[in-house]
């Protein structure tokens, strides 16, 4: 073996400087990385403070909605009353449409009662003219017609 005080020899030393190489490439991967690790770190943060930016818009999105709710509700429970107004409203006109036709048939009808009551007339005539036809007939025979 080697003392400590000999001087090296031609393969260790070129066994040192490649074991100094690859030590120096070790070196720089761990610049590399190092370095990539920084960036990563960064933008970490700047994702850590958009997430911290945004979790605060969502706050206020959820008070803005909670107190809406209160109006929605509100406007809700005015929509359901119109509604009914209007199905309300609705009913009434169809029946004022109904009670519109019944009046005119009423119209009409009181319009033609004339006609009506002379039909009845003339119906009650003939009606006393066929009942009375004996009697009639009777009275117009000339041996009553004498008398």
């Amino acid at each position: 073996m080697h003392s400590v005080s000999d001087p090296p020899t031609a393969a260790q030393v070129s066994q040192m400087l490649e074991r100094l190489n690859n030590l120096a490439d070790d070196v720089r991967e761990i610049k590399e990385r190092q370095t990539e690790a920084n960036a990563m770190l960064i933008a970490l943060t700047n994702v850590q403070r958009d997430v911290a930016y945004l979790d605060e818009k969502v706050k206020r999105l959820f008070d803005v909605s909670d107190r809406r709710s209160y109006e929605v509700n509100g406007m809700d429970k005015r929509l359901t009353l119109l509604e009914r107004w209007r199905a309300g409203l609705v009913a009434l006109a169809i029946a004022s449409i109904g009670a519109v036709g019944y009046a005119w048939q009423r119209i009409e009808y009181i319009g033609n009662v004339d006609t009506h009551v002379n039909q009845l007339d003339t119906r009650v005539s003939t009606l006393e003219l066929i009942v009375n036809k004996p009697k009639i007939e009777h009275a117009m025979t000339p041996e009553t017609r004498k008398k």
